[in-house]
């Protein structure tokens, strides 16, 4: 019935300005969707709320717009409908941009925001780091072209395991990878999003590794939940959404901690407190980690649930009880029945090994907790 000059010029070529446009010319056989929400708005369907979408020129070209569809019509007049469309190409191509150098999730929230947004808030966060084992001596027997071909490789299973669970990545660090998860969109649920993320990535790993061609890797990762700081942070000329934070350093340590106990997954105890999906876990040490003093607990996480009734996971259990009491002598038989059942498990053999060491020193000063020297 009436188009504005906006409509004429965004939707370029139609015959709207003309005065001959219907739905059906509009929305020919490319835009078939659209001419069906139409429809049924006047028809008396719900009012369709803002929505990207693609229309398809007259001229043989693709727009980006956002449409809106709403009721119009006085009382007592037959329904029609009102098309509101914003043109979306000069957005989606500057989304496109920041995807390049950004998560998706951060771009979103970035060209959605005020500016003043993102500048600076507290937040509680799950941070994952993790990490590939040995890759500096891989690097060096590669070569320059090779190496970029493997991260890049890597990187991008990695990157769309972490993005599967609603994850965004902080930044690659070398051959590290900082993720978070509740920033800067929180979804409730972010401390299980990350130890799925995690597992993900093992079995991700798996299937990489089984390529012809491609070299063994071994990755740590550490999980850590708690308060940080997130926002946009760095110079005039450039600036990156990060987190600054207790979680985001101790994360880090955690995955270093992984090098001493043999296992490719571990996180802090309030990551696993705030677990509400099934995962098997395990306690397997309180720790002090470089650089904090603050006593830490640590838990593996396993990548196949195997259900917390394994028979071996009770004497383990029994033993860390007992060895974070002090009592290392009965922490050992604990051990020794656990590593009976199960002679693979490399933590078994690290804490037995220690209660040894704790029974011929016989600290005085024992509080439960082990200072470890990784970073």
């Amino acid at each position: 019935v009436r188009a504005n000059a906006a409509a004429g010029r965004i939707l370029r070529g139609s015959d709207l300005m003309a005065g001959r446009a219907t739905v059906r010319s509009l929305c020919g056989d490319f835009n078939q969707a659209l001419g069906d929400e139409i429809w049924d708005v006047i028809g008396g369907g719900a009012e369709r709320q803002p929505d990207d979408t693609d229309f398809a020129a007259a001229d043989g070209g693709w727009i980006a717009i956002r449409r809106t569809i709403r009721p119009a019509g006085a009382s007592g007049e037959s329904r029609g409908a009102l098309l509101i469309i914003e043109d979306a190409t000069e957005q989606r191509r500057m989304r496109s941009l920041l995807e390049k150098t950004m998560s998706p999730g951060v771009a979103r929230s970035w060209l959605a925001a005020p500016r003043e947004e993102l500048g600076g808030e507290l937040r509680e966060a799950t941070i994952l780091f993790a990490d590939i084992r040995g890759f500096t001596s891989l690097a060096e027997s590669l070569g320059p072209h090779a190496v970029v071909d493997l991260l890049n490789r890597y990187f991008t299973y990695m990157a769309d395991v972490i993005g599967a669970e609603g994850g965004t990545i902080d930044k690659f660090v070398g051959d590290g990878i900082l993720a978070l998860f509740g920033v800067p969109t929180s979804h409730g649920d972010d401390a299980d999003r990350a130890v799925a993320a995690a597992r993900d990535m093992l079995r991700a790993l798996s299937l990489l590794n089984a390529e012809p061609g491609f070299p063994q890797l071994k990755i740590g990762i550490g999980i850590a939940t708690g308060p940080v700081i997130a926002g946009r942070i760095g110079s005039p000329d450039r600036m990156n959404y990060t987190v600054i934070g207790n979680a985001a350093n101790l994360a880090a340590r955690i995955e270093g901690v992984c090098k001493s106990y043999g296992c490719p997954i571990l996180a802090c105890d309030e990551t696993v407190r705030r677990l509400r999906r099934p995962a098997t876990t395990r306690l397997i040490d309180i720790v002090f980690v470089e650089g904090q003093e603050t006593r830490t607990p640590i838990h593996e996480i396993f990548v196949e649930t195997s259900g917390t009734d394994a028979p071996w996971l009770t004497p383990f259990a029994a033993g860390v009880s007992a060895y974070l009491a002090g009592e290392f002598a009965t922490a050992q038989l604990h051990f020794a029945e656990a590593g009976a059942i199960k002679a693979d498990d490399p933590i078994t053999r690290v804490l037995v090994q220690r209660c040894r060491e704790l029974e011929r020193q016989r600290p005085s000063d024992w509080t439960g907790a082990w200072k470890l020297r990784e970073k």
